[in-house]
């Protein structure tokens, strides 16, 4: 129920619209310099700040077509600049391949280089998968949660704040329980001596050498190893020791009559995408995520679901997925491949996609 006045309503709606102007040149980022902007224009207060972008803003991007449920996040990292996450449902697996506005939240800060939340505030309260999925962030025990509903906070302007740790998640289970000493969100050192050839994936448990006749685009596919070994110091796995990346090339989707007879499951998600909301997309189209662990294992993010994060804050669709390179460990005790095969097969049509492997060589 809106329990707003018009014009509170009206000053809400120029605030969001302010906003999304923002994330249409810096996808899913508001950057300080602008948030204190619109912030000394509007005369609101931090908080508010973070509950308008979180139920609001965020939510507005969400992809349920399973649950109907948008959820949103939006938290402040430790220079001053704001990011959003959004709640990702994926039709005909599992409901725990979804990725949680939390998660989406927490890759888009890793994804720009963030150490640290500094405040947090989502739509609705966390979940229990989440709250632990927070614990493992750097300084968690300090994490503040602010607590606000959707339209009275707008008009009362009070919200409560909870520690994550003590009254959220109190007693918790963390990667100390593990002997780990590192967290999230802290950058570490990968050392590997070399990588393999491209590795073409044609299911998912069926691997083969590229061949010259399969007309691979190898220079799109060098381009896109040196990008995700670049970002692969921000993957995050100290349990299992298999840090992993995977890289995605976008390009224009062709409609023609082959796709449409091969069941193309991207059509699902057409009425949850915002291009019209989000113009700016990497000049090269290719886009990177890395595997997140967790210390109670199943919160887990895979690098497949924190790289369709950042497909979707550059307002990309599903089924403009070209290339996929998954970078990742030879013979390491986990591998990412299996997973990553079978949600793109769901999402895009399997004449749309190349999925390729590259293994690291320690």
């Amino acid at each position: 129920m809106n329990d707003l006045t018009q014009s509170q309503q009206n000053r809400l709606d120029l605030i969001v619209n302010k906003i999304k102007e923002e994330i249409k040149t810096c996808p899913f980022v508001i950057k300080k310099e602008k948030a204190d902007k619109i912030r000394e224009e509007f005369e609101i207060n931090e908080h508010l700040f973070l509950s308008i972008l979180s139920n609001h803003v965020a939510v507005n991007y969400s992809i349920p077509p399973i649950s109907k449920f948008h959820a949103g996040g939006a938290s402040r990292g430790t220079h001053g600049n704001y990011y959003l996450g959004s709640n990702l449902e994926f039709c005909g697996l599992p409901l725990n391949e979804s990725v949680h506005a939390e998660q989406f939240l927490v890759s888009n800060m890793v994804m720009n280089g963030e150490l640290e939340i500094s405040l947090i505030s989502t739509s609705p309260m966390p979940c229990g998968h989440c709250r632990q999925f927070l614990r493992e962030c750097k300084n968690s025990d300090e994490l503040l949660v602010v607590v606000s509903n959707r339209n009275s906070s707008f008009g009362t302007q009070e919200f409560e704040t909870r520690k994550l740790t003590t009254e959220l998640l109190p007693f918790s289970f963390s990667g100390l329980d593990l002997g780990n000493t590192v967290a999230l969100m802290e950058n570490s050192d990968f050392n590997y001596s070399s990588v393999s050839d491209f590795i073409k994936v044609s299911s998912s448990s069926s691997l083969s050498p590229c061949q010259e006749q399969d007309n691979i685009d190898s220079d799109l596919l060098e381009r896109m190893s040196k990008k995700g070994l670049g970002f692969l110091k921000r993957s995050y796995a100290p349990y299992s020791n298999c840090k992993s990346v995977v890289v995605i090339h976008c390009q224009d989707y062709e409609n023609n009559d082959n796709n449409n007879n091969d069941n193309n499951n991207a059509t699902e998600y057409d009425e949850y995408f915002h291009n019209d909301d989000i113009v700016s997309r990497n000049d090269d189209r290719i886009y990177c995520g890395v595997y997140l662990e967790n210390a109670a294992f199943n919160p887990s993010l895979s690098p497949l679901q924190c790289c369709l994060s950042s497909v979707i804050t550059n307002g990309e669709h599903y089924h403009n997925i070209h290339y996929v390179l998954l970078i990742e460990i030879q013979n390491g005790s986990i591998s990412q491949q299996h997973q990553t095969h079978t949600l793109l097969s769901k999402i895009c049509s399997k004449q749309s996609f190349h999925f390729f492997v590259q293994h690291l060589i320690e």
